[in-house]
């Protein structure tokens, strides 16, 4: 059957794809568009898992090193050679930038510097090991208790994210100097 422009009136096949497409190729874009934000879906999912991963991480390595500092600072008090310890400990750390022991009484040792800018590292007076994210970076406080009574509270500051290539190299000179 022809119309009057001498058209066919039934298109054909090939004009039907061109116009809207046919309804295989429908399904197969839906189906690869539903795919893709399922694994967009996933991937997102999945760094935000690891993200919140690598921090618990960092506080419990943080917190493990603390708890490994803090005995070598009250063995003798004001013994020099035992401070140093407890400051390579700190320096060895590629995260920590700043550490510091609050005896119960006495004179607070700043072991490492935090950075210039940064708040001051502080006690928190806790009972139990504590650790608290706040912009980019990671306080832990870990009190030290002997018996019964507090012998002191040892701060440590860490960064919360992996340093550039150029500044691990940076601080690896600086700490081996």
């Amino acid at each position: 059957m022809i119309d009057a422009i001498r058209r066919p009136a039934w298109p054909r096949a090939s004009s039907r794809r061109r116009a809207g497409g046919s309804f295989e190729a429908k399904v197969v874009w839906l189906c690869l568009v539903s795919t893709i934000a399922a694994m967009t879906c996933a991937f997102a999912i999945f760094q935000w898992q690891d993200w919140r991963s690598d921090r618990a991480d960092l506080a419990a390595d943080q917190t493990a090193l603390a708890r490994t500092m803090a005995p070598q600072l009250t063995l003798e008090r004001g013994d020099a050679a035992l401070v140093n310890i407890a400051r390579g400990m700190a320096r060895g750390s590629e995260q920590t930038i700043g550490a510091a022991w609050f005896p119960a009484s006495g004179e607070s040792i700043q072991l490492l510097a935090p950075k210039a800018g940064g708040p001051p590292l502080r006690p928190t007076a806790g009972v139990v090991a504590s650790a608290a994210f706040d912009a980019g970076r990671l306080t832990v406080s870990v009190p030290y208790i002997v018996g019964r009574r507090r012998v002191g509270e040892l701060v440590l500051e860490a960064r919360d994210d992996e340093p550039a290539a150029g500044e691990a190299a940076a601080v690896a000179v600086i700490r081996a100097a």
